[in-house]
């Protein structure tokens, strides 16, 4: 292999092992903070070099004249390992300025500070028992919905950062249940959305302090 191509591959090799495994990595909160991780054939060089021409995409001459970028995400949308079968090699323009919707990567932060990524946001409001508009704008504005905060993984926001400026604003409702960690949010029909009761029945809550399935809602002081 010529001393070129060999310095571009090791490069892309070095990158992405950092990326998943070094935590003081810019880009790690990224990649292995949030599970990405590189196949065994590719954490060593020799496997990376024998086996880069089978992944889809290669092209010697067009990547060595630096028009491809070898991409986890496109083959499979959310994808969590570098290898040969789930990776590919795309023009560079392209990698760049095709992110549709559904395809974009948005990173979650939960109350508990547990990192989620997920492309479908359908799937995961639904899992979560949330509303998927809701999810989408938050994601959208770098916000907070259900007392997670949301961000699209290109904001290249730091999400814990994020949480920080946003819990210094003002907040307030908050809900409360034991065993529960406490749930902020701007406005009451947020939080009686997220329990499952009428805006009716969030005004009570907080006028008599009555509960819903252990649920207790506040105004922040």
């Amino acid at each position: 292999m010529r001393d070129p191509l060999y310095k571009k591959l090791r490069g892309i090799q070095r990158g992405m092992k950092t990326r998943c495994y070094n935590p003081n990595n810019p880009a790690y909160k990224w990649y292995g903070a949030i599970g990405v991780r590189v196949c065994e054939e590719w954490l060593g060089i020799e496997g990376f070099l024998r086996t880069i021409d089978s992944v889809d995409g290669w092209n010697e001459e067009k990547f060595l004249k630096g028009e491809l970028d070898l991409d986890k995400d496109f083959k499979v949308p959310g994808n969590k390992l570098y290898s040969p079968e789930t990776c590919c090699f795309v023009d560079k323009l392209k990698n760049s300025t095709y992110r549709p919707n559904a395809m974009q990567e948005v990173i979650g932060l939960s109350p508990e500070d547990k990192l989620h990524s997920f492309t479908n946001i359908a799937q995961f409001a639904k899992t979560h028992n949330f509303h998927k508009a809701n999810i989408a704008k938050a994601a959208k504005i770098n916000d907070m919905a259900y007392g997670w905060v949301f961000t699209y993984k290109s904001s290249r926001k730091d999400i814990y950062l994020l949480k920080q400026e946003l819990l210094s604003e003002r907040r307030k409702f908050v809900l409360t249940k034991e065993g529960k960690t406490p749930l902020e949010f701007q406005y009451s029909t947020e939080a009686a959305e997220f329990i499952g009761v009428s805006r009716y029945t969030a005004e009570i809550m907080l006028r008599a302090g009555k509960t819903h399935n252990g649920w207790r809602l506040h105004r922040k002081v």
